[in-house]
């Protein structure tokens, strides 16, 4: 199993506003010698204030998901109501025990708890810095090592808005855009550009999403195996108290 070391510049261009609901990515593994690629992310429903935790596994060849995922969690209101009252400080921990408690349920789903038992300790992870705050990325910059054989190519991720009319019951009536988006992974040496996702409409699934970033970038590799890299996008989206902040994955078998 080899270790792959990368280097990563995340190059800022716009702020991120205040999201009603955001989700954080809590783990993220690779599987079965790379073929596979298992996220959890969790958080607190805006309005409700109910916990909630989704994993999700893909195929990284693919890019799509195996069957029975994603899985989602949600906790019942009255579990949120019991944590009121009390000091902001003994609200904060019995809020961040229920959490735990949530996303330890979800890995220990069957379904996970196989990914989970086939996992790579040699995942590397790259973020953006304090991604949750600052100012979110268009671009990622990256040197990519390989042992067997030795080699070192400089890739750049770009990443562009699309924009499409806004659908009426995904964006409930309130707006007239909504945005997917293109993903481009760019070997520098050579100029080789090889399109990692564009959108030709936006998914329901993602409700009414108006931009994106790049958040992380993770990559695998397994022995003399070709690399496997999953970016994960963060985008922002309508939301019941204003825009939202979800998490999606993009993953490929890098080009040699």
């Amino acid at each position: 199993m080899m270790k792959t070391l990368l280097f990563i510049a995340f190059v800022c261009f716009s702020t991120l506003a205040h999201a009603a609901q955001t989700s954080h990515l809590h783990f993220a593994t690779f599987a079965n010698n790379g073929e596979t690629f298992l996220f959890i992310e969790a958080g607190t429903q805006d309005g409700s204030g109910t916990h909630y935790a989704n994993a999700f596994a893909i195929t990284v060849a693919t890019d799509s998901y195996l069957d029975g995922f994603p899985i989602r969690l949600r906790e019942d209101e009255e579990q949120a109501l019991a944590r009121e009252g009390g000091t902001p400080e003994e609200s904060s921990e019995r809020s961040h025990r229920d959490l735990n408690t949530l996303i330890d349920s979800l890995r220990a789903n069957p379904n996970v708890a196989a990914i989970l038992s086939n996992s790579s300790p040699t995942t590397e992870r790259f973020s953006q810095a304090a991604w949750d705050a600052a100012p979110a990325a268009k671009q990622a910059r990256f040197t990519k090592t390989d042992i067997f054989p030795i080699s070192r190519d400089i890739w750049q991720l770009e990443l562009a808005n699309i924009n499409f009319p806004a659908d009426p019951e995904q964006c409930f009536g309130l707006l007239e855009q909504m945005t997917g988006f293109k993903l481009d992974l760019v070997n520098e040496e050579t100029s080789a550009r090889t399109t990692l996702n564009e959108d030709a409409r936006v998914p329901t699934r993602r409700g009414c999403p108006q931009d994106y970033w790049i958040a992380h970038v993770f990559t695998h590799s397994f022995f003399r195996s070709t690399q496997r890299m999953a970016v994960i996008l963060r985008f922002s989206k309508t939301g019941f108290e204003g825009p939202d902040r979800a998490l999606m994955a993009v993953t490929t078998v890098m080009p040699e």
